[in-house]
């Protein structure tokens, strides 16, 4: 049996109390399962399959039009509280410049006092365009953060952000 939690509830021994109340009063079996070779053959196929297409790195495109004409300008971000998040906005702008042709720098400007747990963090990221993470110990909480973006269209830039060791992960474009 394989277990996973994909979030970070450790307050209060949540996930010790699941394992421990529920999960592993609830295996019960006298006999293991029949051996699966064909299954085992498949998982670890797919498994290597997986590995390989996350380790190749893409041959960028050369900057488009867009791209040269954005990098480094200022944008500003327009958005509002909302009663159900649970932040308020902290950021006011950003700027993403293509200064190399497989990483970018996305720059975000704080909106007002970051919250301790980002500040004294780097503000500047850098941005795989090559379909390679880019990772960098400046997430909240120093958690590590894993970037990489790809235009959509000529004019829609997707960023990925992956908060590496927590459960964030967002798409922004």
């Amino acid at each position: 049996m394989v277990v996973v939690f994909t979030g970070g509830h450790t307050r209060g021994g949540v996930i010790f109390k699941a394992l421990t109340s529920f999960i592993i009063p609830a295996i019960k079996s006298e006999t293991s399962l029949p051996s699966n070779p064909e299954g085992v053959t498949a998982l670890e196929s797919r498994i290597e399959e997986i590995a390989r297409a996350k380790d190749k790195k893409q041959t960028p495109p050369p900057l488009s039009a867009m791209a040269k004409k954005i990098s480094g300008e200022t944008f500003a971000l327009d958005v509002k509280p909302q009663e159900d998040i649970l932040y308020p906005p902290m950021w006011e702008s950003f700027s993403l410049s293509f200064n190399k042709p497989d990483e970018a720098t996305l720059d975000l400007k704080p909106s007002q006092p970051l919250p301790l747990h980002w500040r004294g963090l780097c503000h500047e990221f850098p941005v795989g365009l090559d379909n390679t993470l880019r990772i960098t110990q400046q997430g909240s909480f120093n958690i590590p953060l894993a970037i990489k973006g790809s235009w959509e269209t000529e004019n829609t830039f997707v960023l990925h952000f992956d908060e590496l060791g927590n459960i964030n992960n967002w798409q922004i474009s």
